[in-house]
């Protein structure tokens, strides 16, 4: 299987998001934390990232039905110009639960109620398997991924953060849309091969080249 994450970094340029493809290259912060419900600053009141899967489940005794609610604002995500809320309930001991997934618009008017079910899985490490109801596609900042695969939730350096699996055997090009020949190369591999002391001179051009860059 395949697990992946964002570590998008702050982009300097739009004081309106703190995530964004188009950060910095060497800049990078905690973009793909989860804020979640059972974590507010006690002096403000708002939201904070939360530090263990413990604090983003309930109890199945409570609700998120309506306004005046007796649970936080859940984990907020966008899927197709809708606004939802997530919401897990159970004990992480317990090893599963289920997920309430709030369709609501932005004055709260109107509210529809979705469930699904979350597992805690062990291996290859720990994390929360999220199993969302038809319809419902969680991208965990992952903007640039398709359809594949299942959204989860797992602790890395303090912090729970979101990611996208998918199962082995899914062709990795085809999870972003890209061309399956395209050759994929880091910055360090691509100065090596390319660059005045490297293997340039013993490459031959690819077919589908539209230009010498």
């Amino acid at each position: 299987p395949l697990f992946m994450t964002s570590w998008h970094g702050l982009d300097f340029t739009d004081s309106t998001t703190t995530c964004s493809p188009n950060a910095e290259i060497g800049v990078v912060q905690s973009c793909n934390v989860v804020y979640g419900d059972n974590n507010l600053d006690a002096t403000t009141f708002e939201s904070v990232p939360a530090t263990s899967l413990d604090m983003l489940t309930y109890a199945d005794t409570q609700t998120n039905h309506g306004q005046g609610t007796n649970i936080g604002s859940g984990i907020g995500f966008e899927d197709g110009g809708e606004n939802y809320l997530m919401h897990l309930f159970g004990d992480i001991a317990d090893g599963a639960g289920r997920i309430e997934v709030l369709s609501y618009d932005a004055d709260f008017i109107e509210m529809t109620v979705l469930e699904g079910t979350w597992e805690f899985v062990g291996t290859p490490f720990e994390h929360i398997k999220l199993n969302l109801p038809d319809g419902i596609y969680y991208r965990a900042y992952l903007d640039t991924m398709g359809g594949a695969g299942y959204p989860f939730l797992f602790e890395h350096e303090g912090y729970v953060r979101a990611g996208r699996a998918v199962q082995s055997g899914t062709e990795v090009p085809a999870i972003f849309g890209r061309n399956p020949d395209t050759l994929l190369l880091n910055a360090a591999a691509k100065n090596v091969l390319l660059g005045p002391n490297g293997m340039k001179s013993k490459f031959v051009e690819h077919p589908d080249w539209t230009s010498a860059d």
